[in-house]
Formats: structure tokens, C-alpha cells, sequence
């Protein structure tokens, strides 16, 4: 499913010819922006900013209303799309973004709102029994089915900044949580462990990274800022296990976007100066490059194991969506 964040309508595409099967025009304010949206129990949400409507949520297979949330935010609420656990949905809201909800995912009934620390642009992220989020340099805990805050964890590394730019937490498979950091003194953007059972920071990481990294098999694969690298750290304790870059005869100077990792594969955007732009595949056995291809921009990966990409250049909305089929 795709949105146009300037003329606020959302498309699906089939996955083996890419055709629009319906449009759905969202209703408000010239003003309205629409953020991507999210999928889960056969329905499509919408958020929306700068309306009196905070989620739009899309019959999946018609493209038909189910509901909407009502919600007035202004133009710039650090507001993205809902994290799905057992049905229920779970967004930041309140006009300015200074809130976290749980609604019913089918119903569009809200079951608890809570005040949120910071103003950072992202998603929860929910596990069987809690619920986390990062901001004001801690990670913020919260019982999942009641909401009632149960404490927080101060990030040594952050100063208390708030990181700019959208980021989002990360379970770990040892019962930590990873967070994007920033300190506002140094200009670091390092990435912190916390531990959830034992509400404890547990490290910080050597250099500064893009926020939208990835983990997978017991380790964290992010990109360097400023450098076209991408390191495989240790989940458990943080150390880079290995490096990739890609070749110099690309002329790849930055990494940007989102990285995303499987059983066998890396994804990762890379963007140059001088020329076009990749999507690289890198082999997590041998650290190498499986192939490439010469557009860059946000991958996802769907259950039909179609890999897509929101290319475009930095900086810019995407211009196109272009499908890959994996083997």
C-alpha cells in the first residue's frame, strides 16, 4: 500500500503486475499531510497531521472506510503510523504528539492514553507485555494492556537530547532494548542497550549510526553517518563483528535510509555525489556483496518474499516503487 504525502491518496499495488486495484481519497484540510501508512488484520491506517482526523483506517480489499480516530494535531506532530500487537494498535497522538494511545485495531476504540516524554518522530514497539519508546535521553517502559507507566531508563550517552529524525526501538533477543541516541553536545548518534528486566543502560556503542537499523540473529546491522559503511555489531554487548562498504569503483560516499536484515541477507541504500545511487544485497556467511541495483531509497520486504523499494533521491519525497523478486 502507497501514499501520496501531496495529494493524500492511498493505492494499492498487486505484487505481480503492480496495478492499482483501488484509490481511496482521504478527506480534510489542504493543509493535511499524510505520513506511510501501516497494514494489519485486513485493514490499511492512515496517520494523518494537521486535521481533526489522526487515523484513517482503509477496508484492505475494497477500499471502503472502516473508521476513523478522531484527533486534532498540528502541522509538525512527531506522529508516524501504529505498531500492531494482539489487535490492538499503539501510536503516538495528542495535538503536538505529546501523548501515546492504545485502540482496537478493528474498532477504532481507544482503550488508554498516557502521557509521552519527548518529541522524537516514531512508533512504539510492543512486546507480549510491555510497551517502549524513546525520548528525552531514556527509554520510557509501559504495561501493554493498561498503559500505567512502570519506569525509565537514563541513556548516559544522550544528554537528554531528543535524536532529529524519525527512529524507532528495537527488541533484542536477550531481553535488551536498542535505541538510536543523540547527544546534542557532541552531535553523536550512537546506538544504547538497555536492559528491560533490570531497567539498567547496558552500553553504548563506539561510533554514530543512522537510526533505522536493523537486528537479526543476535546481532545489530547499522549504517556509520557520514560514510557509506555498515557494521554488524554484537547485540549482547555492542563491539562491531565486521565491517562492508561497498567497492571504491562505485563511488558510494553515504548510506542512507532504512537497513533490513534475513536469514542470508543484508539490504542497504547507498547514495553518491557524482552518480546513481544502490540498493546493495550482502551476504551475512561471507560479508560480501550478492548483487546490486542502480536506484536507492526505502526497502521493504512483503510474506511473498517481493523486496520493494521507495526510490528516489535524499532528501526527497520517493518518486517510484520498483519490486524485486527474491529467490
Amino acid at each position: 500500500y502507497v501514499g501520496d504525502e501531496y495529494h493524500t491518496t492511498v493505492k494499492p499495488l498487486d505484487e505481480t503486475t503492480g496495478a492499482e486495484k483501488w484509490t481511496y481519497k482521504l478527506t480534510g484540510p489542504a493543509t493535511m499531510h499524510a505520513m506511510a501508512p501501516a497494514a494489519s488484520g485486513g485493514l490499511v491506517y492512515v496517520p494523518t497531521t494537521d486535521s481533526d482526523t489522526l487515523l484513517t483506517a482503509i477496508d484492505a480489499n475494497t477500499g471502503t472506510l472502516r473508521f476513523r480516530y478522531g484527533q486534532n494535531t498540528l502541522p509538525l506532530a512527531p506522529i508516524l503510523a501504529p505498531t500492531f500487537r494482539s489487535g490492538v494498535a499503539y501510536f503516538f497522538a495528542g495535538t503536538s504528539g505529546n501523548e501515546m494511545h492504545a485502540m482496537g485495531g478493528l474498532s477504532g476504540i481507544r482503550q488508554w492514553s498516557r502521557p509521552r516524554v519527548g518529541t522524537v518522530a516514531s512508533s512504539p514497539a510492543v512486546d507480549n507485555n510491555l510497551v517502549y519508546y524513546y525520548g528525552a535521553g531514556a527509554l520510557h517502559i509501559h504495561d501493554r494492556v493498561t498503559g500505567d507507566p512502570l519506569g525509565s531508563i537514563v541513556d548516559p550517552a544522550s544528554a537528554g537530547g531528543n535524536p532529529p529524525g524519525a527512529t524507532a526501538v528495537a527488541n533484542g533477543s536477550p531481553g535488551n532494548a536498542i535505541a538510536n541516541s543523540y547527544n546534542p553536545g557532541t552531535n553523536l548518534h550512537k546506538l544504547s542497550s538497555f536492559n528491560i528486566a533490570n531497567r539498567q543502560w547496558e552500553w553504548s556503542s563506539q561510533y554514530s549510526y543512522r537510526p533505522l537499523f536493523a537486528l537479526a540473529g543476535g546481532g545489530i546491522y547499522a549504517t556509520r553517518r557520514g560514510t557509506a559503511t555498515l557494521d554488524a555489531l554484537d547485540l549482547g554487548r555492542g563491539p562491531v563483528l565486521w565491517s562492508w562498504a561497498p567497492p571504491a569503483a562505485d563511488s558510494q560516499y553515504f548510506a542512507i535510509y532504512n537497513v533490513i536484515a534475513t536469514k542470508n541477507l543484508l539490504f542497504v541504500s547507498t547514495e553518491s555525489t557524482t552518480g546513481p545511487g544502490y540498493l546493495y544485497a550482502i551476504d551475512l556467511a561471507t560479508h560480501q556483496e550478492v548483487w546490486k541495483y542502480p536506484e536507492t531509497g526505502y526497502p521493504v520486504i512483503s510474506a511473498n518474499r517481493i523486496l520493494y523499494l521507495a526510490a528516489g533521491e535524499s532528501g526527497k519525497a520517493p518518486r517510484k516503487v520498483v519490486a524485486i523478486k527474491l529467490r
